[in-house]
């Protein structure tokens, strides 16, 4: 049978055909070698970059991004720790961003000759949001952390290092987790009142690619990712600290992501998808007004019908955007008063009274600095800008979040000895910053 094929020939129509698509074999690469110049030689921190209206800076306008950069800042003391090079990608105007989970920021680690891949980093050689904890304690730690560099003759007061007892050790926890929930909390909703910025003209994909990749424009995509990672500070997010958030949120764990061109199957989506299409737009919004208000989440078609009725939720739920506001406000208050009690000069310290820069002083500096450096909207253009930013049919006041009363700026802006903490922070640390090499993304 096989030499029965070898011998047969093709006829010579379809002869003449392919030979117009001569069949062409390319050479083998010349080295495969992973060494070569075009590779990572420094780890590099992939960031949202500053907001337009402030000064050049290094520091993002993203307050996880910005608590990341100051992390590594402050565990890059050593002689020995290589520089970090801080690239920014700007999810507000890009069509996309490369990297794990499509997430900033992530870290990209250059290959070492001397250590294998699994060792070095178990999931490869990006760094998403979820793996930087892991690798910042074991293989980028801080000075006080490092037990062939510490003393080791008091090894009780070492081990609540660079806190002077254990006390102020779970205490600095605590402060972190009120952090991490009640005013990162309030910080992601005042950054949902910002304009939305205009996507780059001279980066705007074909209609095709469009249509493939999202439902929304890149502003409004990245609207979305801060809807979704409020959901993270919900108490029923398996991955969530403990949060005294308000229980209107406790559905938005729960939501979906639907592709546009990856709907649910099953005969109840089928039902839910009969019940929109070919419906006019103004018919399929009530619809989904009308679903969201009663936290049907499932009927969600797209990213864009996803992101109203999370905006619909915050604006209508029993727990409202302004008490967020509220609750961080209050929090912001408790650390001020921590710092007022430890006397004067608690500018000059470290929070807690630390000996060096801890975890709690990255997440305070990275909140604080991202709340005073963001634009201030005046209470005629509020409204406006609390929009999904795309026009058309999304400029509809439904879907708009009222003004705030009250900002964290005004909190902070009560207690002078956040505001000095702050501003010593950034002179005396951030803004002169040798160890970071700023790139920018092409």
């Amino acid at each position: 049978m096989t030499s029965l094929s070898s011998t047969l020939a093709a006829p010579k129509w379809l002869a003449n055909f392919l030979s117009n698509f001569p069949l062409y074999t390319y050479p083998a690469p010349a080295s495969t070698s992973t060494s070569a110049s075009t590779s990572v030689t420094t780890p590099t921190l992939y960031v949202v970059p500053p907001h337009p209206s402030s000064a050049p800076t290094w520091a993002s306008a993203d307050p996880r991004c910005l608590r990341w950069q100051l992390e590594l800042l402050f565990r890059t003391r050593s002689k020995d720790s290589a520089n970090i090079n801080v690239v920014f990608i700007d999810p507000r105007t890009e069509d996309f961003v490369w990297g794990p989970g499509g997430q900033l920021p992530f870290l990209h680690l250059p290959i070492s000759a001397s250590t294998s891949t699994s060792t070095r980093n178990p999931s490869g050689h990006l760094v998403g949001v979820a793996g930087l904890q892991h690798w910042a304690d074991n293989y980028h730690p801080y000075a006080w952390d490092r037990p062939e560099l510490g003393e080791k003759d008091d090894t009780s007061a070492s081990s609540a290092r660079p806190y002077a007892s254990e006390a102020l050790k779970l205490e600095a926890q605590s402060w972190v987790t009120l952090l991490e929930t009640k005013v990162l909390a309030g910080l992601l909703m005042q950054l949902l009142s910002l304009p939305a910025l205009p996507p780059r003209p001279s980066q705007q994909p074909a209609l095709l690619t469009r249509l493939l990749a999202s439902s929304l424009l890149p502003s409004a995509l990245y609207r979305l990712s801060i809807l979704r990672r409020l959901s993270y500070l919900t108490p029923l997010h398996p991955t969530s600290h403990p949060s005294p958030l308000p229980a209107f949120l406790s559905w938005l764990g729960a939501v979906e992501f639907s592709h546009p061109f990856s709907l649910p199957g099953g005969g109840d989506s089928e039902k839910e998808r009969s019940a929109i299409m070919g419906k006019s737009e103004l018919e399929r919004e009530e619809i989904i007004g009308d679903r969201a208000r009663a936290g049907e989440w499932r009927s969600c078609r797209s990213e864009r019908d996803e992101a109203k009725m999370l905006e619909l939720a915050l604006r209508e739920g029993s727990g409202s955007y302004v008490d967020l506001l509220t609750g961080a406000c209050e929090a912001i208050e408790a650390i001020a008063v921590r710092f007022e009690a430890d006397g004067e000069g608690a500018e000059q310290k470290w929070a807690l009274n630390a000996e060096s820069p801890a975890s709690l002083d990255a997440l305070l500096f990275s909140l604080l600095h991202t709340i005073l450096s963001l634009p201030v909207v005046h209470a005629h253009t509020a409204a406006s800008s609390t929009k999904l930013g795309e026009g058309g049919e999304d400029d509809d006041p439904a879907y708009t979040l009222p003004a705030p009363a009250r900002t964290l700026r005004d909190a902070i802006e009560r207690h002078p000895v956040l505001l000095k903490w702050t501003r010593r922070v950034w002179v005396e640390h951030v803004k002169p910053a040798k160890t970071f090499v700023v790139q920018t993304d092409q």
